[in-house]
């Protein structure tokens, strides 16, 4: 080895020893003491900076719960004018409170309970209570933090409510902050003994620090005091200077005299070898995504090109389409089509697939329905037809399309559907919910055997909303889903004046509940209002 070749020992030691030494005397005592006479400075810094993370932390919570209160009061204000849906919100009776404002608050202690009520009459009031323990164990991930934080609610006379009490034996930086509308007090408390752990742990990580950095540039200045030493130093920076020149494939020669200079220079090479490699890799790479990039902007085209420019306009109608782009590029989309002054062809489609072979399918089927449907077919013929068509294409590439079709004419009033593997429409009729749909399969599969069409007759008043499953699959940045029960409760509270004010809200609805996390599937939308 190195170290016991006669040829490669230095007078005086090894440099890693000298380095050391000089580092130590001349560099590491100074701002060893420099660094100590700082630590007090800046623990009492770090306790301020506690303080004032605490108070945001404190205040976030705040306005996050007036705004839980605030929904609350929204459902009391829906339920006083319909008390047959006391039991869907958790609301209940209460006693009548004297405070002068129709809606109030009250702290159960015993229950860690704090109700938000709503007064009906003189002497009536209903109220639904929010759980302070549940409260409280949500805002835990706090622990996250650098230091424990201890969580508790308390009410105007300092009684904690919900939380944990502080243990008097230790020493504590806390805030506190007062909810609005409420006798409720948030306190956050970090104990002091864990700044100070956290103080020393860091300044005893930055005298280390600064002990091996200044170690290791002190030992390199020592072997520069002679010539000979210095000449593996040279040579590698000769070989650096020559890469920056454009001469990559130039490399450092190991030198008999040139000790931890010569693992430096092979680490060197190493490294340089690698940053071709990854050059290499990142062009790849680059390209890749220009390519990936160039065919989702062709996707996306394709499929935007399938979207109708415009809504037709036929008497009794009022039709409105929504559609949210996500992630990926699929061939989800919807059609109208007008066949003569009354009767109108729609549909929402959704393919398997994604990219651009699952647009070019989709633009296909689409194609061909309009085709069959000018043609004068009946509904059933249009979906055989279609189906047929597909398949030709399809074979044994496994890819298929669900349909929702829906034939309406504005003489009759009757609406012919299908439901060809698809979820189904939702008609509201009456302030009622019905799912229009059959057991047909999707598109691309097999032959249809049998065409499962319905009929039904259209009154004034009824709205029907065709979607894909785009909107029941959206999630939060916690995976929970939209689902149809949400869906479907959009649907029944909701009271427009046109279909386009539905969508909007719908839209909205979704994205304030997926807080704007990206999607993975479109979310496409038709809905229709009919009138006389």
């Amino acid at each position: 080895m190195a170290e016991t070749n006669p040829k490669k020992t230095l007078r005086g030691g090894s440099l890693a020893r000298r380095v050391l030494l000089i580092s130590t005397v001349l560099l590491v005592v100074p701002l060893f003491i420099h660094t100590a006479l700082l630590y007090y400075h800046e623990y009492q810094a770090d306790i301020a900076t506690v303080r004032n993370f605490l108070r945001i932390v404190e205040q976030g919570r705040a306005e996050l719960f007036q705004e839980v209160i605030d929904e609350k009061e929204k459902i009391l204000n829906h339920l006083a004018l319909d008390m047959t849906q006391m039991d869907s919100f958790g609301a209940v009776d209460i006693p009548f409170s004297e405070s002068g404002d129709p809606f109030f608050t009250r702290i159960d202690s015993d229950q860690a309970l704090l109700w938000i009520g709503r007064n009906l009459s003189e002497e009536s009031a209903i109220g639904i209570p929010l759980d302070l323990k549940t409260w409280v164990t949500r805002w835990q991930y706090l622990q996250n933090y650098s230091y424990p934080v201890t969580i508790s609610l308390k009410d105007q006379s300092g009684k904690i409510i919900a939380g944990k009490d502080l243990n008097p034996k230790e020493e504590w930086v806390s805030a506190q902050v007062h909810i609005a509308e409420t006798e409720l007090v948030i306190e956050l408390s970090v104990p002091l003994r864990a700044i100070q752990r956290y103080e020393i742990g860091y300044y005893s990580f930055s005298v280390l620090t600064l002990i091996l950095l200044i170690g290791i540039v002190g030992g390199g200045a020592a072997y520069l005091f002679t010539r000979r030493i210095s000449r593996p130093f040279e040579a590698l920076c000769r070989t650096m200077e020559r890469v920056s020149e454009g001469a990559v494939h130039a490399r450092y020669k190991p030198d008999q005299m040139g000790y931890e200079i010569n693992t430096l220079g092979e680490q060197f090479n190493e490294t340089l070898d690698e940053l071709i490699k990854r050059t290499q890799e990142a062009e790849r790479i680059k390209l890749d995504r220009e390519r990936i990039a160039q065919e989702l902007k062709i996707g996306r085209e394709i499929q935007l090109s399938m979207l109708p420019a415009s809504m037709p306009e036929m008497v009794g109608l009022d039709i409105a389409p929504g559609y949210m782009a996500a992630l990926e590029v699929s061939g989800d989309f919807y059609d109208l089509f007008q066949i003569d002054n009354h009767r109108l062809l729609f549909l929402v489609a959704d393919s398997a697939g994604k990219g651009i072979p699952a647009c070019l399918y989709s633009l296909g089927f689409r194609s061909a329905l309009r085709s069959f449907a000018v043609s004068g077919a009946t509904l059933p013929e249009i979906v055989r037809k279609t189906n047929d068509l597909l398949l030709l294409d399809t074979g044994d590439s496994g890819f298929f399309i669900t349909a929702w079709i829906g034939l309406y004419d504005t003489k009759t009033k009757k609406l012919a559907y299908c439901s060809q593997g698809h979820p189904p429409a939702l008609l509201k009729r009456n302030g009622k919910l019905h799912s229009l749909t059959t057991n047909g399969i999707a598109f691309g599969i097999e032959p249809f055997a049998h065409y499962p069409i319905q009929e039904m007759a259209i009154q004034p008043g009824d709205f029907l909303l065709l979607y894909t499953d785009g909107i029941i699959e959206a999630h939060d940045s916690e995976n929970r889903l939209f689902g149809q029960h949400r869906l479907e409760k959009c649907i029944l509270m909701a009271d427009k004046e046109n279909s386009a004010q539905f969508i909007v809200e719908l839209i909205e609805e979704v994205q304030q509940f997926s807080q704007n996390h990206p999607q993975f599937d479109d979310i496409t939308l038709l809905s229709f209002m009919f009138s006389r």
